[in-house]
């Protein structure tokens, strides 16, 4: 009887070593697994973290540079004196159109035009009447006057167009002020109110 009893206690114990051994031997894997599920989740949410803080500073970066863009806007749009002159040109009460005139259209200034010597100058829509003076190029001065330069011949001149109520000469003008005038040399005039030229005709 002892000896069965002992077989059997022998074999019970057996039986439970090798019941556990098979226990941790099939758990083991799936505490692995459910650790590898846990380590890619905590990845997947840095990474997803990571995403969205990238996507911020990208945001950032490009209000940043629409902001510069506007800045550089608003500092080369800044206009040039010739374009000064053009503002106040349209600001002020007079007939000659100098944006018109630059694209070869002289309507505004079409007509006669005589100083106190009794000298004319005479332009059409296209320009000078003379089969000799050819206009070539346009400046403006800093008041905002129109100055055609002319090629005669060999050698060439200026025609100033003076807006009314500004000025030809800094230390001042004693043509009259009141109206449109033009004046014509190489330089500017000595007799300011004997070499305007006013429209007498159109």
């Amino acid at each position: 009887m002892n000896k069965k009893w002992l077989l059997g206690i022998v074999s019970l114990l057996f039986i439970i070593g090798i019941s556990v051994i098979v226990y941790f031997k099939l758990s083991a894997p799936m505490n692995h697994k459910t650790i590898s599920k846990s380590s890619q989740a905590s990845s997947s949410v840095s990474m997803k973290s990571s995403s969205k803080q990238d996507s911020s500073t990208t945001t950032t970066s490009s209000k940043e540079t629409v902001s510069t863009s506007d800045d550089n806007a608003t500092e080369t749009g800044k206009p040039s004196d010739q374009a000064e002159g053009k503002e106040q040109t349209k600001t002020r009460s007079t007939s000659f159109d100098f944006n018109a005139m630059t694209h070869g259209n002289y309507s505004s200034v079409k007509g006669v035009w005589q100083n106190a010597a009794g000298e004319k100058i005479i332009f059409n829509e296209k320009g000078l009447v003379n089969d000799t003076d050819n206009i070539t190029s346009f400046n403006y001065d800093a008041a905002g006057n129109l100055i055609v330069n002319v090629q005669s011949g060999y050698t060439g001149y200026a025609i100033w167009f003076v807006i009314k109520g500004n000025t030809i000469a800094p230390e001042g003008d004693t043509s009259d002020t009141n109206q449109d005038r033009i004046f014509a040399g190489q330089s500017l005039p000595g007799d300011v109110a004997a070499s305007a030229y006013y429209r007498v005709s159109q």
